[in-house]
């Protein structure tokens, strides 16, 4: 398969599974002498196509023929659409092309998957891909070989709080109506999760995401690496840290950090793409399979 010569152009190249959801899957006959790779990519909240392409492009050089599965995530997925049957029934095309991964891979002997996760916008699809794959399997573990992390998992605790309301705010409408009306929603979901963490006491949803992911029940994998930096304006370097510890200390497969220095949230890549997709191609053995 050609790559594209442009990042956008590489958006053309998937099909459209659902509202979020795109597939790029190259027919087997071109790649008759290598195991089948897929590469799941969980992007950020309100990520633009123009920022996803650029990964997109990457990957199709990377990984000429390979499975690439992508699913966007939305301000509104969390805000009007976040019950569990919602985001399982969001991530259900994604949890169907997963589930034929694992299947050749069971079949064939051969074949990997890595998946590449940004913020914790990602991070909360995975949660429910992988949940959704344990729904259809039986309780399988969603069979990675490997994870990247970009800029997450973050929390949200009380000090968290405008952190979360950037998040939200990187979606709002331009026009001046809309945002307004937006960022009071937004400002009422926050103080809405405030009130049910710090006074009812009960779990919240980022703390329950980053318990979940380390879950080896339902996150497998034999190797992961959090690519973060202390400059990062929504997500703490030591909170990822101490996710990543946690994953060593469960026997998370290889666990390593990469720390980058000034670079902003999920704009590691943009900031040192030399060193970044180095550690893809270390982290995912690029050199090894193509």
């Amino acid at each position: 398969m050609a790559s594209p010569t442009e990042p956008l152009s590489a958006l053309s190249r998937f099909t459209k599974l659902s509202r979020s959801t795109y597939l790029l899957s190259p027919p087997s006959s071109q790649s008759p002498s290598s195991p089948r790779v897929t590469i799941i990519l969980l992007f950020w909240m309100n990520a633009s196509p123009r920022h996803i392409s650029k990964y997109l492009f990457t990957y199709l050089t990377l990984h000429p023929h390979a499975r690439i599965l992508y699913i966007l995530t939305s301000s509104a997925d969390f805000l009007h659409k976040g019950s569990s049957r919602a985001q399982r029934q969001r991530v259900s095309h994604a949890v169907s092309v997963l589930r034929a991964a694992a299947k050749e891979i069971e079949e064939e002997g051969a074949g990997e998957i890595h998946i590449h996760v940004f913020s914790n916008g990602g991070c909360m699809t995975l949660q429910y891909l992988a949940a959704g794959y344990a729904d259809v399997t039986g309780g399988e573990a969603v069979p990675a070989k490997s994870l990247i992390f970009d800029s997450a998992p973050g929390k949200a605790d009380r000090g968290r709080m405008s952190s979360s309301y950037k998040a939200f705010a990187y979606g709002f409408p331009r026009f001046w109506l809309a945002r307004w009306a937006s960022s009071v929603v937004i400002v009422l979901w926050i103080l809405v999760m405030f009130v049910s963490v710090n006074v009812l006491g009960l779990e919240s949803p980022v703390e329950r995401m980053r318990r979940a992911i380390n879950d080896r029940n339902l996150v497998g994998g034999e190797r992961r690496c959090y690519i973060y930096s202390e400059t990062d304006e929504l997500i703490k370097a030591g909170d990822v840290e101490e996710h990543a510890r946690d994953a060593r200390e469960r026997g998370n497969g290889v666990v390593e950090m990469e720390r980058f220095e000034g670079t902003a949230h999920v704009a590691h890549m943009r900031g040192d793409p030399e060193r970044y997709w180095a550690i893809v191609r270390r982290v995912q053995g690029v050199e090894v399979l193509n």
